[in-house]
């Protein structure tokens, strides 16, 4: 589906006038570029941004599309996740990597956030996320994307005993975290599963 896409978007892409590829992408961001946007939408907007910047246009007017074609080529289904160093409440230090060999589901939420928590009462009661499984084989990584806060250190121990939970400052250069939570399941070679599968979720669960 994927490459069908592409193929698509390529001729999509192909068929716009040079003179009005800027407002093309002005007017597809809002349907390509919403925070949980879809695969194929990702394929598709990163294709009309590699146009439009290879364009040559004015850099400065630019750069924001710039940002956004970057972060789309980052961590989409099927490639390999990009690794990023974490500390737990102690300050110790691990990375992604270190988790090589297993199933890992990373979670990058804040612990005032609702949707996060729910997202966590629905794994807890069901073990599972977009019909993939959740269990004993699989590293749960739960990631506040910034400097660790009393809050934060507060809701460390509401987490199962069994995930791990650390703070990342700068994780957001390599993840899009334009919201949370923002969820990533890789197998044991980190290759992405899926990505934030857990859009189904409603608060109310």
């Amino acid at each position: 589906m994927p490459e069908e896409c592409r193929s698509k978007a390529q001729d999509w892409v192909a068929s716009i006038p040079s003179t009005e590829l800027l407002a093309y992408a002005s007017q597809a961001q809002k349907a390509l570029y919403p925070p949980y946007s879809t695969l194929n939408g990702r394929i598709a907007y990163r294709l009309l941004l590699e146009r439009l910047l290879q364009s040559g246009d004015d850099d400065v007017a630019l750069l924001r599309y710039r940002y956004m074609y970057e972060s789309l080529c980052r961590n989409n289904e099927g490639e390999e996740a990009a690794n990023f160093v974490y500390y737990d409440a102690d300050g110790n230090e691990y990375t992604l990597q270190s988790h090589r060999g297993q199933k890992t589901l990373i979670i990058f939420n804040d612990p005032e956030c609702e949707e996060c928590a729910a997202l966590r009462r629905h794994i807890e009661n069901k073990q599972e996320l977009q019909g993939m499984s959740i269990d004993a084989a699989t590293t749960v990584l739960v990631i506040y994307p910034d400097e660790p806060t009393d809050t934060w250190r507060e809701a460390v121990s509401h987490y199962p005993a069994s995930w791990i939970v650390g703070y990342s400052e700068d994780v957001s250069d390599v993840y899009d975290l334009r919201t949370l939570p923002s969820t990533y399941l890789l197998d044991e070679n980190h290759q992405i599963i899926l990505r934030d599968a857990h859009t189904y979720i409603t608060v109310a669960e």
